[in-house]
């Protein structure tokens, strides 16, 4: 009856909900801040090595990048774009990618505002996220709690416990282990990372998502080169399915313009993330001297995730020969790597399922974890979610639970609304900050909130170490 119920919902609020609020919010920023990711586009790339500071309890900006890419790239790169692919056709890809031009505003946007109100502790480290511009910009400690709580079941237990079961089953198939073997054994490495708090974590993606990254690319690249007299078939046929009827890769053939729409934007979403209220959370401990930086640091974190990891995946899929017609998800993409590069591809893909599932594991924990923090201060409360993560991660190599992943796509969506929502209501403080960004940027001036007209006093948090509680100020 749960089941059918959370299913029911999940099928309302992210068909009908959902996906068109993410779009609408897209649009809307992408007007209001004067398209901001194309103006601003040269800029971002240059902002990834800003800030870098002397520090080293700082978090800088591509520290942040690469925390926010770790939680952002995962096994929906490799199985939701070959599901995009085999109930939506080539012409999916084309909407993916429209997706993510008006998604970067949204994250664009998100993460400013993150920045625009994160929490310097006496320690020197920021933390912040959706939960702390929802109380000081909204004056909503209430609504807060309730996106904490939700981000917290959502992405700290139930969406790691999915990853965990992805990789355990991909290194069951291409290496023949057991998966409760391979679940503890992920949870003592993730356990060892953890233990450490964000900047451990920072430190090790920061390592992993640019290898794993490239390493991706590479080979993309390699099948383009020996493909590349199909490349321009390819193309042809992703540009024309996005607007006619077309074949799907497997060989299904009526895929409609809707379907190619709707899995295109949906995939594109669910894989970018921009808009959740996930990527604030790593945004807002960077170190920046304008909080604009990060924003647009976020922005190149959606184009690496969709315009780069996605696309690859579907390069390898659509060039591609004689696929079985009946495979979809992560064995369609295994199957294609196959392809390519015999039983060697098979493997690639899963260690591509481990390392692209086990960043995603830290990103989700590091997020989980600054809203306990936003809850309660209490170390006490920290130390118990992380040993309920490790107990998600083993727990959820062996089992598959259908009650509670709808649970957390439930979660999700209720997050990803009220994010959207706060967003949307302080679009002006966004709109200010992004102005002065633009017309002081050449000259480095210093931010501060009375620069954009809001009276610090109500806005700005102060950290209360002695009494282990943050306050208005």
């Amino acid at each position: 009856m749960l089941l059918q119920l959370l299913t029911s919902a999940n099928d309302f609020l992210w068909n009908r909900v959902v996906l068109w609020f993410l779009l609408g919010a897209g649009g809307f920023f992408t007007i209001y801040l004067g398209f901001v990711q194309i103006r601003f586009f040269g800029q971002s790339i240059g902002a990834l090595f800003l800030n870098k500071s002397s520090d080293k309890k700082q978090i800088s900006s591509f520290q942040a990048l690469c925390t926010s890419l770790a939680q952002r790239v995962g096994t929906g790169n490799l199985a939701g774009v070959a599901t995009a692919l085999t109930y939506g056709g080539e012409g999916a890809i084309f909407w993916m990618w429209m997706t993510a031009l008006v998604g970067a505003s949204t994250a664009f946007a998100e993460s400013t505002l993150a920045q625009v109100f994160k929490v310097k502790k006496a320690d020197g480290t920021f933390f912040g996220g959706p939960a702390y511009y929802i109380h000081a910009g909204l004056k909503s400690k209430g609504l807060a709690i309730i996106f904490s709580l939700s981000l917290i079941t959502a992405l700290g237990f139930v969406f790691n416990a999915v990853q965990s079961n992805t990789i355990a089953q991909g290194l069951s198939a291409g290496f023949a282990l057991n998966p409760l073997d391979c679940g503890l054994v992920l949870s003592v490495i993730v356990a060892i990372i953890i233990m450490g708090g964000k900047k451990r974590i920072a430190q090790v993606a920061e390592i992993i998502v640019p290898l794993m990254a490239l390493s991706y690319l590479c080979i993309t690249i390699y099948v383009l080169a020996t493909n590349f007299e199909q490349v321009p078939q390819i193309l042809s046929g992703i540009f024309n399915a996005a607007f006619s009827p077309k074949a799907a890769v497997a060989g299904v053939l009526g895929h409609t313009v809707n379907e190619a729409f709707r899995y295109g934007v949906a995939r594109g979403l669910f894989s970018n993330e921009a808009g959740w209220g996930s990527a604030p959370n790593a945004a807002a401990t960077a170190a920046v001297s304008h909080p604009v930086q990060q924003g647009l640091v976020q922005m190149v974190a959606v184009y690496i995730d969709t315009l780069l990891i996605c696309t690859s995946t579907a390069v390898i899929i659509l060039l591609a020969r004689d696929l079985d017609p009946n495979l979809t998800g992560i064995a369609l993409t295994q199957a294609a790597a196959e392809f390519h590069f015999g039983f060697s591809g098979k493997i690639f893909i899963g260690l591509a399922i481990f390392f692209f599932g086990f960043t995603t594991i830290l990103g989700n924990t590091f997020y989980g974890e600054a809203n306990v923090q936003f809850i309660s201060k209490k170390p006490f409360w920290v130390k118990i979610y992380r040993l309920l993560v490790l107990l998600m991660v083993i727990l959820g190599s062996v089992l598959q639970v259908p009650t509670v992943w709808q649970m957390a796509d439930f979660m999700s969506a209720v997050m990803t609304i009220i994010n959207l929502s706060s967003i949307c209501l302080l679009a002006h403080i966004i709109k200010k900050t992004t102005d002065h960004y633009s017309n002081n940027f050449l000259k480095n001036e210093p931010f501060n909130l009375k620069q954009i007209g809001i009276t610090p006093t109500g806005y700005n948090f102060a950290f209360d170490e002695q009494n282990n509680k943050s306050r208005l100020t």
